[in-house]
């Protein structure tokens, strides 16, 4: 369920708020409480999913995330994804590099 729900997630931003932004603004808080603590999550698909889920977030919303989170949570967002390049699971890997090259190319 947990894995399921960050692909939904996922789909919300990148099929539905992608264009609508200004009606995702006031959620995207909440959207990356959510999936910062599937992103600690035990089981590797749930992190993966999450991580891949956040990097859609930040790169639609780069311009309202910093007035959303915490200094606290952003460096918790960038240690999980630097954690994430050095993972046991080879998938993970990929999707977390495929997931900081999105936010370097978006300028977070």
């Amino acid at each position: 369920m947990r894995e399921a729900s960050c692909l939904v997630i996922q789909e919300l931003i990148v099929k539905v708020a992608t264009g609508n932004t200004e009606k995702f603004e006031n959620h995207v808080g909440n959207i990356l409480s959510c999936l910062l603590e599937c992103f600690k999550d035990m089981s590797w698909p749930v992190r993966d999913s999450a991580c891949i889920s956040c990097a859609h977030v930040f790169r639609l919303f780069k311009d309202s995330i910093s007035d959303q989170l915490s200094k606290e949570q952003m460096e918790a967002f960038y240690l999980l994804f630097e954690d994430h390049l050095s993972d046991n699971i080879q998938s993970v890997r990929i999707n977390a590099a495929f997931a900081v090259g999105m936010l370097y190319n978006a300028g977070i």
